[in-house]
């Protein structure tokens, strides 16, 4: 099998395992409108920081569900904001920090992931594939049926998108030739902490490791709906891919066992960073590494 063959069947199989991995550890952020009804607003990590809980998600979310009149309540799923003591507030690099109460208890399913299993640099970021799972807005409705609120999660497996400057005039050249559709991202679009996760809807067949391609329709959904812009929410920015923002960025470690899937275990698997932004031109998601915010969550935070 050739080295690319290898890689596939990593991507392939480590794909499989990782998403269930990572859902028990996301979140909803939830608004209750003044006439009772909910609206899914974004999606938050579940993150323990030394003995500290917390959810981490990006702070626009938080200030436009505060900057809309006709919202009475926001919390985490269905809950009230009255279960939190505190949000720390990253303005410049649009990451906020919710601590719960020390009585809140999350649903059985869920658990915190510890901030001691994350990067401490962006190093690997273009030699890994990297896992986000979230709640599109367009997956989410408010129910009588079933008790509350319902929202269907999206995990999106992809690769970083490279910065313009990261190559000469050539090569750039050569990117637009061979694969225009993986084009390096303008640096304007990202502050230089920031990073860019290829999010495009034509992201080729899905296939076994063997190479079969998938038709199996309880396997294939149409997740085309997610990949444009649409009408915002009272309160939300005119542009996102709605409900993903807040949604936390993995990396696979691939690198740490040499794309090997039998050596590969769940402790390979770092949070990376957290979606910040989207830019419909270019299909990207836009993420603030996990590093940026980590050791000063710790001092600020006083955990």
């Amino acid at each position: 099998m050739t080295e690319v063959n290898d890689k596939e069947k990593f991507v392939f199989e480590v794909g499989k395992i990782l998403p269930t991995l990572c859902h028990n550890f996301v979140t909803r952020i939830v608004a209750v409108r003044d006439d009772g009804s909910y609206e899914h607003r974004g999606t938050a990590l579940l993150c323990q920081f030394g003995s500290q809980k917390t959810f981490v998600t990006a702070l626009h979310v938080i200030t436009e569900i505060e900057e809309d009149s006709n919202i009475q309540s926001w919390g985490i799923g269905a809950k009230s904001e009255d279960g939190f003591v505190d949000v720390l507030r990253l303005t410049e690099i649009d990451i906020a920090v919710i601590v719960p109460r020390d009585d809140f208890t999350p649903k059985d399913d869920l658990n915190f992931w510890s901030a001691a299993q994350s990067d401490d640099n962006s190093e690997l970021l273009p030699h890994d594939y990297l896992l986000v799972h979230g709640y599109p807005d367009s997956f989410a409705r408010y129910t009588t049926f079933l008790p509350g609120f319902v929202a269907e999660a999206y995990t999106h497996c992809a690769s970083i998108r490279p910065r313009e400057s990261e190559f000469s005039a050539e090569a750039l050249e050569v990117f637009k030739e061979q694969i225009p559709y993986y084009l390096p991202v303008p640096d304007k679009l990202m502050k230089p902490s920031q990073f860019a996760i290829n999010y495009a809807e034509d992201t080729g067949p899905l296939k076994t490791p063997e190479g079969k391609v998938i038709t199996d329709e309880s396997t294939l959904k149409d997740h085309s709906q997610l990949y444009s812009d649409g009408p915002a929410l009272p309160g939300q920015l005119k542009h996102g891919a709605f409900g993903l923002s807040g949604s936390p960025v993995w990396r696979f470690g691939a690198y740490e066992c040499n794309w090997g899937v039998k050596n590969w275990s769940e402790t390979h698997a770092r949070i990376t960073g957290i979606v910040t932004g989207w830019n419909e031109g270019n299909k990207i998601l836009i993420a603030t590494p996990f590093c940026e915010f980590a050791s000063r969550v710790m001092a600020e935070g006083d955990f």
